[in-house]
């Protein structure tokens, strides 16, 4: 059988459709796995990061500090923007095309004798190649993004070193419960007795709550932000420590100086342990610090493009924390799966902003764009619908007038969006 890259995209396809048995059952098929391809978790020292909001752009900024002070590392994110080869990277380089083929195909060609075949799913996929790739590369340091949760991932098979749990909002409650305990409990499942540091960066005062319980009966050292570190108008860093001033984050939105500060949290742990960490270094790096799709700004001919992925009411009213309503002329957005079309648009501050509502281009996740429109139509008088994103996009950037656009809703949707800005002539194509 020749092996693609395409094939290979439609076989890891299959795995999205699966339901992972959340009763601890995931975790054995976990375990089983990396035994089959004799894969030894103790060989590693891992960061693992899990929450409901800014899990990304704190990897993607922790893993350009790293690289920035020459420490070797590998990155696992999760999902992509554009390419699948996104989700795995050393020293913040992707992994080349021809090794992710390989990896996958080796997988491939040994599922079939596993005995819970049937039980794997993408997640398992994910993990899987991942630390086939790391031990391939000899590689010990790692970043790992978890997905949904924490107790409800495979990935909660990994004992870090490090656990760093970000923002937590009301997101996926069909999976990780109905309310913010629920959920933080849910996450902090990464926390395990191997793990000698927590860094807890969110804001939200119940979930601040639930992990200073989990910390009284942990041997962990627990850090939590704005009190045992944090910015000072964007320009100092206060932690353990260390003080690194003469940074300028201005330009950056509030809740990405979050996620920011929760990245020094983790360097600062580095530092401490005796890792090659030069202050000027830091500086250099979070002066040119740009994260693809979050807040991105892309100039198209005379308009700007935000591409921005939020997904949930909590990010989307984030991100109008930085981008005044009256200051966007179009919204393009699209609904991803188990989200309500109508919580997410109530987030928007401004019901005047006209919406281009566009289908979800993650197909497993994909709700019935005819369900969202019959939710939609008659909520809001400033409604378009369009079976495709480019065509929305033509509608908004072929007009005479300079325009600004927001376009959110969720990565892969910011993904897809991208390309097409990115590797299309604007003028010729759209």
């Amino acid at each position: 059988m020749t092996v693609t890259y395409n094939r290979i995209l439609s076989y890891l396809q299959t795995f999205h459709h699966r339901t992972i048995n959340r009763d601890g059952h995931h975790l054995a098929i976990m375990r089983e796995l990396l035994d089959v391809f004799q894969i030894d978790l103790s060989d590693f020292t891992i960061i693992q990061i899990a929450g409901s909001s800014g899990k990304g752009s704190t990897v993607l900024t922790l893993s350009k500090l790293l690289t920035a002070n020459g420490i070797q590392h590998g990155r696992v994110i999760s999902p992509h923007l554009e390419r699948y080869e996104e989700r795995f990277a050393i020293d913040d380089s992707v992994i080349q095309t021809d090794e992710f083929v390989s990896i996958i195909a080796s997988i491939w060609r040994s599922l079939p004798s596993f005995s819970h075949e049937r039980d794997v799913g993408h997640p398992h996929i994910m993990l899987l190649a991942a630390f086939l790739y790391f031990q391939n590369n000899q590689i010990s340091l790692i970043i790992y993004e978890n997905g949904v949760g924490g107790a409800s991932d495979p990935a909660n098979v990994l004992d870090p070193w490090i656990a760093v749990l970000t923002e937590m909002t009301l997101d996926h409650t069909h999976l990780l419960g109905p309310d913010i305990p629920s959920i933080t409990k849910n996450k902090a499942a990464i926390i395990k007795p191997a793990t000698d540091y927590v860094v807890c960066g969110m804001t939200n005062p119940e979930a601040k709550q639930i992990l200073k319980c989990h910390q009284n009966r942990s041997s962990a050292q627990f850090y939590f932000y704005n009190e045992d570190y944090r910015l000072e108008h964007a320009f100092v860093y206060h932690g353990c420590h260390w003080m690194l001033t003469g940074l300028d984050l201005l330009n950056h939105a509030n809740h990405q100086q979050q996620n920011i500060t929760n990245a020094l949290a983790v360097v600062n742990m580095l530092k401490s342990e005796g890792y090659p960490i030069h202050d000027d270094r830091i500086r250099r790096t979070l002066q040119h610090l740009s994260i693809p799709g979050r807040s991105e700004l892309l100039n198209i001919g005379q308009h700007t493009l935000i591409l921005d992925g939020a997904h949930n009411p909590f990010e989307i009213k984030r991100l109008f924390e930085r981008f005044e309503p009256r200051d966007i002329d179009h919204l393009i957005i699209s609904f991803p799966t188990n989200k309500s079309a109508n919580a997410l648009i109530a987030a928007i501050p401004d019901e005047s902003i006209p919406l281009h509502i566009v289908p979800n281009p993650f197909q497993p996740g994909n709700q019935n764009f005819h369900d969202i429109r019959r939710e939609l139509e008659n909520a809001h008088s400033h409604i378009r619908f369009y079976d495709q994103l480019h065509e929305s996009l033509t509608a908004v950037v072929t007009q005479p007038d300079p325009q600004t656009v927001l376009v959110t809703g969720s990565l892969y949707f910011i993904g897809q969006a991208r390309t097409l800005l990115l590797d299309q002539d604007t003028d010729d194509e759209m």
